[in-house]
Order: C-alpha cells, then structure tokens, then sequence
C-alpha cells in the first residue's frame, strides 16, 4: 500500500478519529480540573489509566506505536491492562502506586511554568476520555 492510497480512503468518524480531531476547551474552573494551587492534577469522572500534559497546542495522543506520545509532551504517567487505575489528585511528577512513567524515559518531567497554558488529557482506556482541556498553571 502506499501513502496515497491509504489517503484517498475516507475517514469512518469511528472513536479513535473523533479522539485525535478533538479540540480541547478550557478545564471546568467550577469543576476544578487542571492543576490546582498544591500542583495536583485534578481531573472529574472516575479513575484513570493514562495521563499525559502536554503543551496547549498539542496533537491529541493517538495509538501506540508512534502516535502515543505527541511532541513536547511534558509527562505521561499510565498503568498496565492488569493494574488498577489510578484516581484524580495526582501530584505532578510523582508518579501513582503502580504506574509507570513513559515520558520522560528517565528523570523527572520538565516543570509546567507558571502562568503558561497547559493541556491535560486523561483517558479511563484507549478510547473513553476524562478530561481533555486546558489550564493555566497558578
């Protein structure tokens, strides 16, 4: 198959194309998403098993093996099928009980600067989002 190709074949609007077309607002300030004065990441709807931020002008992560981890992405965090998920509040760099850091491969993730506009994207699995806004760091 070659590249033009797979372009001439139209999209089917299926959840992963919704996903990486989606265009993320501003966090709920009544709902208190983003990162809070504590640097908590704080996200609503339940417990997570990926968490990326990311620069406010990011790709939406997509699939792995080379659409998974977007560029600039300043940390994901997530954890394995058969681990628990991981709830909202988690402290920005150290990582959840059980969780495994992919970006940055090692270390500790680039500080969010403050007053910049960030991206938080959280995912219950693949495909069912939580949270995928914006928000400015105190």
């Amino acid at each position: 198959m070659t590249g033009a190709y797979l372009e001439s074949l139209p999209d089917i609007r299926g959840p992963l194309i919704l996903q990486r077309d989606y265009v993320p607002g501003i966090c709920g300030e009544g709902e208190g998403e983003g990162l809070d004065d504590d640097g908590n990441l704080i996200w609503n709807g339940g417990e997570a098993r990926y968490l990326y931020v990311l620069p406010a002008d990011a790709a939406n992560p997509g699939l792995s093996p080379n659409l998974d981890l977007p560029e600039g992405s300043l940390w994901r965090a997530d954890v394995l099928h058969d681990v628990d998920p991981f709830p909202s509040g988690v402290d920005y760099g150290v990582l959840p009980v059980r969780a495994l850091q992919r970006h940055p491969e090692s270390g500790d993730p680039e500080e969010p600067v403050s007053g910049h506009e960030y991206y938080l994207y959280v995912l219950r699995d693949v495909v069912l989002p939580l949270a995928r806004c914006l928000f400015q760091v105190p």
